[in-house]
């Protein structure tokens, strides 16, 4: 198997996508040696990071099934439901200030419940985070493969242009050389 038809099987792409993205927050532990990064073990990655593939997942569903099916009620109403689950799983899988990329910053004299608010709230912050990055990057995507698109039929509209001048130049040719015989 060649290296660039390794790229055309999306499954081994996107495996190897989260991979890095898990080997980034590896990185990240590694250069920064602070005490709330290193709460942000491995274990918490694979969770954080596999929560947040289901949710792009499914909101890219939802782009493909709803929103570009100009369904937009719905669309809206799914995506917040996504984002909502996301928030709710994120919030029970484990203690949420060793799961966020994005923490807010409490003061310790604060009361449970605040905490808890707190927590909840840079759960969807990471949900909602997560899937405009990733719909951002599908239309930066679609975009380009659009682009490429666009410059092959012009490419191809352009030759079919040149072959039938040629053909026009030849019939003439031959039909002027005819005549002057």
């Amino acid at each position: 198997m060649t290296f660039s038809r390794f790229f055309q099987y999306r499954a081994a792409r996107h495996l190897l996508g989260w991979g890095l993205v898990l080997s980034f927050f590896g990185f990240l532990m590694q250069l920064t040696k602070s005490e709330y990064v290193s709460m942000f073990g491995l274990r918490y990655s694979v969770v954080l990071v596999s929560v947040l593939a289901a949710a792009i997942y499914a909101h890219y569903w939802l782009l493909t099934h709803l929103l570009e099916r100009r369904r937009y009620a719905l669309y809206v109403v799914s995506t917040l439901a996504v984002v909502l689950v996301g928030t709710v799983v994120l919030s029970l899988v484990t203690q949420v200030h060793k799961l966020n990329l994005v923490h807010i910053d409490t003061s310790a004299d604060e009361a449970q419940p605040a905490s808890l608010l707190v927590g909840v709230a840079e759960s969807a912050a990471n949900v909602a985070f997560a899937l405009i990055m990733a719909t951002v990057a599908r239309y930066v995507r679609r975009g380009i493969i659009s682009h490429f698109q666009m410059q092959q039929l012009r490419a191809l509209q352009l030759e079919t242009e040149l072959s039938l001048l040629k053909a026009q130049v030849n019939q003439h040719f031959l039909f002027n050389t005819l005549n002057n015989l």
